[in-house]
């Protein structure tokens, strides 16, 4: 074998080496996926996101394999000149599973990404950041504003009070109107005689 043909088989040899140690390295690729789906994101309020890494697809990897922990990057698709948002995630029960604690700076759409260790990151769908809304000012907690219940002690006390007093003094009225219309003697006397004259 001439020494040129013998260079390039070390040559072709070698490469396969490093080709084949780059594979076993890379172990190919490996997806994010998630334990739920994240909802109720506040502005400023951490989010615990679970999720498990799997390579090919299919096998738990750990971090012998990913290299590093997961990453997750987020961006606010309202507001273009604002910061990313990262996290780094650490492991948690099973074998390539992870949580990550994300607090979101303010309100609106995020896109965000999970990167697990050295593999190409997985982009999840946007996630929606709201406010709390404030409720309206009003009475305190636990009053009643109607006018009805606001008077229901007193207005109802002087309302008895009103339609006993009025019983009271028409019973009276009646009494002395009885007591007038009778003679001494008992005998009941007209108020007028027939004509105008009195008997």
């Amino acid at each position: 074998m001439s020494r040129a043909r013998t260079i390039l088989l070390a040559v072709a040899v070698a490469l396969a080496a490093l080709a084949g140690a780059s594979s076993a390295v890379a172990g190919g690729w490996a997806v994010v996926r998630l334990d739920e789906v994240p909802t109720g994101a506040r502005p400023g309020t951490p989010l615990s996101v679970g999720f498990t890494v799997l390579q090919h697809g299919r096998t738990p990897a750990g971090l012998d394999v990913l290299g590093e922990p997961p990453r997750l990057t987020a961006w606010n698709a309202d507001d273009p000149t604002a910061q990313p948002v990262t996290a780094t995630a650490r492991p948690e029960g099973a074998r390539g599973h992870y949580v990550v604690e994300v607090s979101f700076p303010a309100a609106g759409s995020w896109t965000w990404e999970i990167r697990p260790g050295w593999f190409e990151p997985t982009t999840l769908e946007p996630l929606t950041v709201v406010t709390p809304a404030t409720p309206a000012s009003g009475p305190a907690a636990g009053s009643d504003p109607s006018p009805a219940a606001a008077t229901t002690d007193g207005g109802s006390a002087r309302g008895t009070t009103l339609a006993v007093g009025g019983a009271a003094l028409l019973v009276l009225a009646a009494t002395l109107g009885i007591v007038a219309a009778r003679r001494p003697g008992g005998r009941r006397r007209p108020l007028s005689a027939p004509g105008g004259a009195a008997p």
